[in-house]
């Protein structure tokens, strides 16, 4: 074999084992790289201009887009029941003072907990960590005494007012966790983000934790 042959072959070889790293690190290493850059200035856009809470964002072990928010408070649920509470020992009457009121209770997340997505290389997955849902606000009609027929609430002294008022926000909450309020929000939660990075092409990947 002449010399030029030899050389000419070593020189196909080096070339062919070029384009093939080439080739690896672009398919394995940077195309992902460069995809999971795309789709999170693709989620950024989406959920600024779609939901009320701008998540941290993070692709190739780093941040890309800090967490932001239009609003203080999001709610995902508002709740409206009616609880009756019996207080013994708060009259001078044998009777026990029976009150009853219908609350209001708003369950959502705030802005300052944490909100964040981690896109995994090749843009396709994205691990989803949610604030966790919480009661907002709970608000109550003033009370009715059941019992004693005909009293007035405002007729009460203000230290039972308080016993009875805190009295009906535990069985309001109470009432809140047996019908799974927090949860029923997480469900919702997870629904309008799963929309949103279903929409950027994504699957999301939701990391759960309990429900305090």
């Amino acid at each position: 074999m002449k010399p030029w042959s030899v050389s000419f072959a070593v020189f196909l070889a080096v070339l062919a084992v070029t384009v093939a790293a080439c080739w690896a690190i672009w398919t394995f290493m940077l195309q992902p790289t460069a995809e999971a850059v795309k789709t999170s200035n693709t989620l950024h856009e989406r959920f600024t201009a779609d939901f009320p809470f701008s998540p941290r964002i993070h692709a190739n072990a780093g941040a890309l887009f800090a967490q932001s928010s239009r609003t203080e408070e999001f709610v995902l649920l508002e709740s409206v029941g009616t609880v009756r509470e019996t207080l013994e020992g708060l009259l001078p009457q044998a009777q026990g003072l029976v009150v009853e009121s219908t609350y209001t209770a708003k369950t959502g997340i705030r802005s300052r907990e944490t909100f964040q997505l981690d896109v995994r290389a090749g843009g396709r997955l994205v691990d989803c960590t949610l604030p966790m849902p919480k009661i907002l606000s709970l608000e109550f009609t003033v009370p009715t005494i059941i019992q004693p027929a005909g009293m007035d609430w405002n007729a009460l002294p203000e230290k039972t007012r308080h016993r009875a008022s805190r009295a009906l926000e535990r069985a309001a909450k109470r009432h809140l966790e047996e019908d799974r309020i927090p949860q029923k929000a997480r469900e919702a939660l997870e629904a309008s983000v799963a929309a949103i990075v279903g929409a950027a092409g994504c699957e999301p990947v939701f990391r759960r934790r309990e429900i305090p």
